[in-house]
């Protein structure tokens, strides 16, 4: 069965007491790339407005902690069904090595346990997740 591929998610994924903070610091490095994209193709300065929105539930990034990401991974699912896989890009934000390092760990050990085991849940149960067979979170 196929599914959806959901590509380009920028992802920044923080400790759960980093969580508010991080949003500082993630947004100049990604005001500054889109601003520059901006340019290119006549679009306007991003806007601390426009990166608030998007990182909001249901906006395009996913920044946040294991539990935040993971609950937009799943409404991604809801609303477009069938994710197959997700793709995320990491380098528009302007981290430091060691801070992209860290949200790669926890995806591996944060936000896909959370996944897996909504998705045994759900399939224990009978309930239809919608995320087609067999969804994978490398890590």
């Amino acid at each position: 069965m196929g599914g959806i591929d959901l590509n380009g998610g920028h992802l920044r994924i923080a400790d759960l007491l980093q969580h508010i903070p991080m949003f500082d610091e993630f947004y100049p490095g990604y005001a500054h790339t889109f601003t520059e994209i901006g340019k290119e193709r006549g679009w306007p300065s991003a806007t601390r407005a426009q990166f608030d929105t998007l990182r909001g539930p249901t906006g395009a990034l996913l920044i946040g902690n294991a539990k935040t990401i993971a609950d937009k991974v799943f409404y991604g699912n809801e609303v477009l069904g069938a994710l197959a896989r997700i793709t995320f890009q990491m380098g528009v934000s302007a981290l430091p090595h060691e801070k992209m390092l860290r949200s790669i760990e926890l995806l591996g050990a944060g936000v896909a346990p959370i996944i897996r085991k909504e998705l045994s849940a759900s399939l224990s149960q009978g309930k239809p997740n919608h995320i087609s067979a067999p969804f994978k979170i490398a890590t």
